[in-house]
C-alpha cells in the first residue's frame, strides 16, 4: 500500500486498487497533515494495513495559513507554524522510515504572476529549506527533483499561456499548481521508485 498526505487537490481520500498487480495507491487530502501521525500510529500499532511506501509533502497551505503573520512579522515568523508541525511529525516519520520508505515531496515554485502575494518562490525556498534541514539524518528522502520540472512550466506559462483543464495539458490557468502535463511526469517518477524492486 502506498499513502501520500498533502497533494491532491480535492478528493480528501481515494484508492485505486490494480487487480493484475499487489498494488494499492490510497490518497489521504490532509494538507495541514492533520491525519499523518494518527495513521502512521495506526499502521505501527497493527491497527491497519501498513504502508509501504510513504509520500508527504505541502507547503502552500502553511503558507496560506499564515498570510497575517507574514504581513505584519515577515517570512521568517510566518514559517513557524510549519516548523513546528513538522518537528511534531518528524520522529514518527523518521521513525516509520526504518520500516517503510518515507518521503517529503518539496514544493513546487509557482508562476511568477503570484510574486506579490505570500505563496512566491522566496516563500516557498524558505519552506523548503526549513525542511531540509528538520528532516536531515531522519531516513526520510527528500524528493525535490520536480522543482526545475515546476520552473520550466512556468516559464512556459509566461510565455504562451495556454489554458486547458483536460490531463496531459498545461494549467497556466492555476498559478499556484503545476500543470497536469508535468503531474504524470511526476506520476511516472514516483511510479519508477516504487516499482523498481518488483520490474
Amino acid at each position: 500500500m502506498i499513502a501520500e498526505f498533502g497533494h491532491m487537490k480535492h478528493a480528501s481520500y481515494q484508492q485505486v486498487i490494480l487487480v493484475d498487480t499487489p498494488l494499492k495507491l490510497t490518497h489521504k487530502w490532509q494538507p495541514l497533515w492533520g491525519g499523518i501521525t494518527n495513521s502512521i500510529d495506526a499502521w505501527m500499532k497493527g491497527k491497519d494495513s501498513p504502508a509501504s511506501f510513504l509520500l508527504f509533502g505541502g507547503v502552500l497551505h502553511f503558507i496560506i495559513h499564515s498570510e497575517d503573520i507574514y504581513k505584519v512579522e515577515g517570512p521568517e515568523k510566518a514559517a513557524e507554524n510549519f516548523r513546528k508541525e513538522l518537528v511534531k511529525v518528524k520522529p514518527l516519520v523518521a521513525k516509520y522510515s526504518k520500516i517503510a520508505q518515507v518521503v517529503y515531496k518539496m514544493s513546487d515554485h509557482v508562476q511568477a504572476c503570484d510574486f506579490n502575494k505570500i505563496a512566491n518562490n522566496d516563500n516557498i525556498d524558505l519552506h523548503n529549506k526549513i525542511a531540509r534541514e528538520i528532516l536531515a539524518g531522519t531516513g526520510v528522502s527528500l524528493w525535490d527533483s520536480p522543482i526545475p520540472l515546476s520552473d520550466i512550466n512556468n516559464e512556459e506559462c509566461q510565455l504562451r499561456f495556454k489554458e486547458s483543464e483536460k490531463m496531459g495539458d498545461w494549467r497556466c490557468q492555476d498559478p499556484r499548481h503545476i500543470g497536469y502535463l508535468f503531474v504524470e511526469q511526476y506520476l511516472d517518477m514516483l511510479l519508477s521508485d516504487i516499482c523498481k524492486d518488483v520490474l
